[in-house]
């Protein structure tokens, strides 16, 4: 045995290693023979916990404060976008329409000059259709609307293209409207 380690050990010993293999090779060979001496140009080396010795590069304080630096910047600016978000008075509506098969082709032919006069009004930040994917329910769609303000979604309500549609998408479908806002959870608890 003291044989295969001198064998194993006597060219690691003399040759440093030149390229990544060599380095690879000689940590390899320090885990199975830990009196070997680390290569001159190596990182020192620390145990991984299992009593294997690993390179470690160096870190300088400059790079940890540098992180560190990035770190808090990056947790300031996702703070106060949160806050901005929190307490911007938006309202979200979330509408849901089981159109009957038969009249599908009416339901549309409301939905589309609603949606386009919709989104050109200046609260509208959001004016999205959507349909499940999974098909269990195919004539179910779902619009999503996103408006800047209470005040934007009344003025919405006011228009004669909501006036003139919304009457005719309620012959051709069942309508869900759930109305959310945004609330700020760190000010003060949600009484729900």
């Amino acid at each position: 045995r003291l044989r295969a380690q001198q064998a194993q050990s006597a060219p690691l010993a003399h040759a440093a290693p030149s390229d990544e293999q060599g380095s690879a090779r000689r940590l390899r060979a320090q885990k199975h023979n830990p009196k070997l001496p680390p290569a001159p140009h190596a990182a020192p080396a620390q145990h991984d916990g299992q009593h294997n010795r690993v390179a470690v590069p160096p870190i300088g304080a400059a790079a940890i404060a540098a992180v560190g630096l990035a770190m808090f910047v990056e947790t300031r600016r996702l703070r106060a976008r949160h806050q901005a978000h929190a307490t911007d008075g938006r309202v979200f509506l979330h509408v849901t329409f089981e159109v009957k098969p038969s009249n599908e082709a009416a339901f549309f032919a409301a939905f589309r000059p609603l949606l386009a006069a919709s989104t050109q009004e200046p609260g509208c930040n959001k004016y999205q259709m959507t349909k499940q994917m999974d098909g269990s329910a195919p004539h179910t769609y779902v619009l999503f609307e996103e408006w800047a303000s209470a005040q934007a979604l009344s003025a919405h309500e006011l228009l004669p293209h909501f006036t003139t549609y919304v009457p005719q998408l309620a012959t051709a479908a069942k309508i869900t409207v759930s109305k959310t806002v945004t609330v700020d959870v760190a000010a003060k608890p949600v009484a729900l």
